[in-house]
């Protein structure tokens, strides 16, 4: 399961930071009392470190890979929570401390389509003891191989992981009777599939994770200059891509103030800087077009923005289907 996304996927544009890669993760509450309970967290922390019980204590650094894992009680790989049209739902992706947003954004966007939900469900199978107990989940992923002239032909990859999950990673949503886990298991599966949390920690781009997870080859449109002139993303081909069924991704721009500045963050639409965004649908509002936006931050709400201010905000769009 050697590998990594930026080897096999098909797009092979920029990761870590430059234009196209995405790792943004959810800001910190500034009020006083969640700075109390940050506190108080990071006592327990330092008291729970001192034991070393995973392993760390000797290093500064944070390992993703080597935090302490637990098994979820009632867990249920899909469940159809409150609201939800289906059991695999955009709002069952809830980013934690990694900053996968690349990969969440684009799972996100296919769980918020009928065929999008279709394909989860199918590259997703529980593997039970014989007394009927999951004891692992296989998830199917892809490889994206190029041979002559172009031509990419995918190869599944099935990766195994057990039921144990490292707190704080992708979260759960806790409206339903169960803790509905299967984004949990994809991003374990793809992290293994990588060589560890550490490396699904780095930021990527959103073109490689559909890559991995779709099996076809995605499409990347730049909205820098001069490339946004030669090759435009218009309201026409946004709508087609939309109808069509496609997987729309949106990088915003590292150079955007963060929402804890507030002049700047009304004037971003309250948008983060180097996040994935999954593009939910698009809306006419007094002759004009307008974008609804999804995050996969937990608890937050869409963003609508008038399509023309795009190229502002963002530096790319990334372009992934399921036919």
């Amino acid at each position: 399961m050697a590998g990594s996304i930026r080897e096999v996927g098909a797009y092979g544009g920029p990761v870590g930071g430059e234009p196209g890669g995405s790792s943004g993760g959810p800001p910190l509450d500034p009020t006083v009392a969640a700075r109390l309970q940050r506190s108080e967290a990071a006592a327990r922390l330092d008291a729970f470190a001192a034991s070393d019980p995973c392993g760390d204590g000797a290093t500064n650094q944070l390992d993703h890979g080597r935090q302490c894992d637990t098994e979820i009680n009632d867990a249920a790989l899909f469940e159809k929570q409150p609201g939800d049209v289906d059991a695999v739902d955009s709002r069952d992706l809830q980013q934690g401390r990694l900053a996968d947003c690349y990969l969440l954004a684009p799972l996100a966007a296919m769980a918020g389509t009928p065929e999008g939900c279709a394909f989860l469900r199918h590259a997703i199978v529980e593997n039970k003891s014989a007394d009927g107990h999951v004891v692992s989940y296989t998830v199917t992923l892809h490889e994206l191989q190029h041979g002559r002239f172009g031509m990419a032909r995918a190869r599944d990859v099935p990766v195994t992981v057990d039921p144990r999950f490292v707190v704080g990673h992708a979260g759960l949503r806790l409206e339903g009777n169960h803790h509905e886990i299967w984004p949990l298991v994809v991003e374990k599966a793809c992290a293994k599939y990588l060589g560890g949390y550490n490396q699904l920690d780095r930021a990527r781009s959103p073109s490689d994770a559909l890559a991995l997870l779709t099996g076809r080859q995605p499409q990347y449109v730049s909205f820098d200059w001069p490339k946004r002139w030669v090759s435009p993303y218009s309201e026409t081909t946004l709508k087609a891509d939309l109808a069509s069924g496609k997987l729309v991704i949106l990088n915003s721009r590292s150079d955007i103030a963060g929402p804890t500045r507030a002049p700047e963050r009304e004037a971003a639409h309250g948008l983060a800087p180097s996040h994935a965004y999954f593009v939910k649908a698009v809306e006419e509002r007094d002759g004009k077009c307008f974008v609804r936006l999804g995050n996969v931050w937990p608890g937050a709400k869409p963003v609508v923005i008038p399509f023309d201010e795009l190229t502002r905000w963002f530096s790319g769009v990334h372009l992934g289907s399921l036919r």
